[in-house]
């Protein structure tokens, strides 16, 4: 008798890293929404601050390489 093993239930598409984050930005709307709505709209000034912070990090990694 003899064990069956299909394979594993994986995809391989080609998914670029840019359709991945686009994704993760549309995930991300209804948690900013709720916050907006839950704690104001002083809320956005804290996002806004931690993606110029994100961006500028990622920019002096970029030169300093």
């Amino acid at each position: 008798m003899s064990l069956y093993t299909p394979s594993s239930p994986h995809f391989h598409r080609d998914n670029s890293v840019t359709d991945i984050m686009l994704k993760v930005l549309y995930a991300l709307i209804p948690g900013i929404l709720l916050s907006v709505i839950f704690f104001g709209f002083g809320i956005i000034f804290n996002i806004l601050l931690a993606v110029i912070t994100a961006l500028a990090c990622e920019a002096l990694m970029l030169k300093a390489r």
